[in-house]
């Protein structure tokens, strides 16, 4: 249907047609990472959509359980302006230790 609206103004070029997923909020890894950032930072973690391919769609396509999350800004990343504060990487060296020791608990 997109092809055939876009076609009468030119050309179109389809980047990625892997299909949606999603994690549902249950799923452990949502709650561990979620009990992460709470007890690392304080805060709880704002849960949305991702609206691009990551290397999570194949891990999920084998049926593991998948979240993006990172440091920095997505406006910026991978690109050649990618940047982020000395303290973002902190936050996140501190959530990764907190998973880590939840997920072994």
């Amino acid at each position: 249907d997109v092809e055939n609206v876009v076609a009468s103004f030119g050309d179109l070029t389809i980047l990625d047609s892997d299909a949606p997923f999603e994690t549902p909020l249950n799923a452990r890894v949502v709650r561990l990472l979620s009990a992460a950032c709470e007890k690392a930072l304080g805060v709880k973690p704002g849960l949305c959509g991702m609206p691009s391919w990551t290397d999570a769609e194949p891990l999920h396509r084998k049926g593991l359980e998948t979240v993006v999350f990172g440091a920095g800004e997505l406006t910026s990343a991978h690109t050649g302006d990618e940047k982020m504060e000395a303290g973002e990487l902190v936050k996140l060296a501190l959530v990764l230790k907190e998973l880590t020791a939840l997920a072994t608990d």
